[in-house]
């Protein structure tokens, strides 16, 4: 009782490592659509209790980047027209 607490918290953190999520490979039957009715989708299979809310959050992390990806692709071939119409490179 008179120990160090914080040396003891330290031991255990060792013995005791912290729980952490492990990935698994998920299978959605169905994403197809934009990607917000995909996004939809998940919600509607995470509701359904076949995925947790974490994989349901690494799924829809993932379609955001898609979506940042498509919109870059779109800038770049807008870029690539104007320039083209107007004679640079």
């Amino acid at each position: 009782k008179e120990g160090d607490m914080t040396a003891l918290r330290l031991c255990l953190d060792r013995l005791i490592p912290p729980v952490r999520a492990r990935d698994v490979p998920v299978t959605l039957q169905g994403l197809s659509g934009t990607l917000a009715e995909q996004g939809q989708k998940v919600f509607e299979v995470m509701a359904q209790g076949n995925i947790t809310p974490t994989e349901a959050a690494s799924i829809l992390q993932a379609l955001g980047a898609q979506i940042r990806l498509a919109d870059l692709e779109e800038i770049r071939n807008r870029l690539k027209r104007l320039e083209a119409r107007d004679g640079i490179r």
